[in-house]
């Protein structure tokens, strides 16, 4: 994904809201091509879709390790004890790599820490964020 490193000025310069707390940062990063959406609606949605099809989620459970034959996933080692299945996803964000690395399975994964906010403009004339 295309990124820009930005300084203090280059932060205030897109975002003319941070001119407030400059003291508090010393730089960020810019992601134009970036987007975010609902999190909590999408997943809902998709395990909606995932048991209509015939998927059982299981909750409260934690992965330690995958299993293999050399050439595939044949099961998996959790807290509960080891499960078997037709398939398997992995869909763990950045804790994907560290499941996958044993495997030789490497994948571009990073966590990136950020902050999204929406909030009603109560002074039209104040800053606004700027692309």
């Amino acid at each position: 994904m295309a990124y820009q490193r930005l300084d203090r000025e280059g932060c205030v310069l897109h975002e003319p809201a941070l001119a407030r707390v400059r003291d508090k940062f010393v730089g960020g990063l810019r992601l134009p091509g970036d987007e975010t959406g609902d999190c909590f609606k999408f997943t809902n949605r998709i395990a909606e879709m995932a048991t209509a099809r015939g998927a059982r989620l299981r909750f409260g459970i934690s992965i330690e390790s995958l299993l293999t034959d050399g050439k595939r996933i044949t099961g998996i080692v959790t807290d509960h004890g080891r499960m078997q299945a037709d398939a398997y996803l992995v869909a763990l964000g950045s804790h994907s790599p560290r499941l996958l690395a044993p495997l030789g399975v490497r994948v571009p994964i990073y966590p990136v820490k950020g902050y999204s906010i929406t909030l009603p403009i109560t002074d039209p004339g104040g800053p606004r964020n700027r692309p």
